[in-house]
């Protein structure tokens, strides 16, 4: 079995994704499959331009390359990449061994998700609450509770 290493390109947003993926799949078709990646190709819709840089017999051999083409472009850190991790040719679900070396860059990213859904969740009850203000009925007059 073989490995592709490739660059994925959202057109007209000029963000980039550095992925590899097997022999099985066709990497022209392969969308590419990180987090921050798949939410802007989800969100913006928009063509994905491949460039394959090279095919590998064995995974040490695409580890080596995703390791320095991660560095020599700066995927991680990169605002133009779209890549939380370096490429290392394992799968994305070992994101937890990262955490040891505390990646700054998928902290920062994870703490400005969670803000945006605390402000998504704040304005949805400011809304509420307002709506509940506009419908309760204005009471004039005595009030209600007062001894006379």
């Amino acid at each position: 079995m073989g490995y592709y290493l490739m660059v994925k390109e959202a057109v007209g947003l000029g963000i980039k994704y550095l992925c590899k993926c097997t022999d099985s799949c066709n990497p022209h078709e392969y969308r590419g499959s990180g987090v921050l990646w798949r939410r802007i190709i989800n969100k913006h819709g928009c063509d994905i331009k491949t460039t394959v840089i090279g095919h590998y017999e064995t995974n040490e051999e695409l580890r080596k390359d995703g390791e320095y083409y991660s560095q020599l472009w700066n995927i991680v850190a990169d605002k133009s990449w779209a890549n939380l991790i370096p490429e290392k040719a394992d799968r994305a679900y070992t994101e937890d061994k990262y955490r040891i070396n505390a990646n700054p860059y998928l902290d920062q990213w994870r703490a400005s998700e969670q803000l945006f859904n605390l402000e998504n969740a704040y304005r949805t009850q400011i809304e509420t609450l307002k709506n509940r203000m506009e419908e309760a009925p204005i009471v004039t007059g005595k009030q209600i509770g007062r001894a006379s």
